[in-house]
């Protein structure tokens, strides 16, 4: 009878490994806040009429997005970092000349701009997640009547 053979010990499936490194732990925040954005979507259904509930969880997607876009503006200039060896100020400003710097500042000045524009659709105070606004009501009429007397 010919003697037992070793069995190997499982190593790939009995424990993963704790991500310790900062980029892990960036893009696993930004895979999280991703899943909050595609929940938080759901609510965005516009209804019979827009009103202040639609606003509202419009604004906080746009709170989310915005949380995104800062995590991976520090994830691509950390990348950025690493290729180019140069002085905090200059990198900064280099990093802003690239491409993709270029495209996540536009993409984070959008989000600013449909946040700000959730906000005066609520008008009056507002208040999302911790933050409370108040923001002065203006009617549609004089607001679009100062953008017709600027452009004479």
């Amino acid at each position: 009878m010919p003697p037992n053979p070793e069995i190997p010990t499982r190593t790939s499936s009995t424990k993963r490994r704790a991500s310790t490194s900062i980029e892990e732990e960036q893009a696993a925040k930004i895979k999280k806040l991703g899943m909050r954005i595609k929940i938080k979507k759901l609510d965005l259904k516009p209804h019979e009429s827009l009103d202040s509930s639609y606003w509202r969880a419009r604004a906080s997607v746009s709170q989310l997005l915005q949380e995104k876009d800062v995590l991976k503006k520090k994830q691509s200039i950390q990348n950025f970092k690493f290729q180019a060896c140069r002085p905090r100020g200059e990198m900064s400003q280099a990093w802003l000349e690239t491409a993709e710097g270029k495209e996540i500042v536009e993409i984070m000045r959008a989000h600013e701009l449909d946040y700000k524009m959730c906000e005066r659709r609520l008008g009056g105070s507002t208040t999302i997640g911790s933050i409370t606004t108040t923001t002065p009501r203006k009617s549609m009429r004089i607001s679009l009547r100062r953008t017709d007397d600027e452009t004479l």
